[in-house]
């Protein structure tokens, strides 16, 4: 049985919304961080942390955007990721969050 759990956490005054994907068990596991593409944090990056899960690991698909956005259109999708990539520091703050 896989669980999932949404996790509402902050980037300064960024609220992020990710998945945390694990099975129940008291041992400890590795994780990993699931970096969604450049739609946002959707069901492709769940799915990828729902699979890593099912293998073993705690899985946690982070939104690098914030408040769960997901870009609809090529346009929508570049707006929301060009301020992450260009931002180093941000970028890695997200990801270290």
């Amino acid at each position: 049985m896989i669980i999932s759990e949404e996790k509402i956490y902050q980037h300064g005054a960024v609220t992020l919304k990710g998945w945390i994907f694990y099975t129940p068990s008291q041992d400890l596991r590795p994780g990993i961080i699931v970096a969604h593409d450049w739609t946002g944090c959707g069901e492709m990056a769940k799915e990828r942390a729902r699979l890593l899960a099912e293998q073993g690991y705690v899985a946690f698909a982070i939104d690098m955007y914030g408040a769960g956005r997901i870009g609809q259109s090529n346009d929508e999708k570049q707006a929301l990721m060009l301020p992450i990539v260009s931002n180093r520091v941000l970028l890695r703050e997200r990801m270290l969050v």
